[in-house]
């Protein structure tokens, strides 16, 4: 039976508590060689795993995707002049 929308919005949020709280974690472990390599494999998968149910919520047509507002960065983005519909 198919996850309803609501389970679905529900498993991709406690994919993404759970990827924010290791994200610190693998960043540090990166940096100083201290994340071996299954960790590194076993962080990559949940992140495929999130993009994976993303896509799929995207995909079944039930869940219509409106994103607005502004997106703030440290001033390294290609171009600043481009609304958010433009996408």
């Amino acid at each position: 039976m198919p996850m309803s929308n609501h389970d679905s919005d529900m498993s991709i949020v406690a994919q993404l508590r759970s990827i924010n709280r290791e994200t610190g974690m693998f960043v540090s472990g990166v940096l100083y060689d201290t994340i071996t390599e299954s960790d590194q494999i076993r962080f990559a998968t949940k992140l495929a795993d999130l993009a994976l149910a993303i896509k799929n919520r995207v995909e079944s047509g039930t869940h219509n995707l409106v994103l607005e507002g502004t997106v703030s960065d440290d001033g390294l983005a290609a171009s600043d002049d481009v609304p958010p519909s433009a996408s």
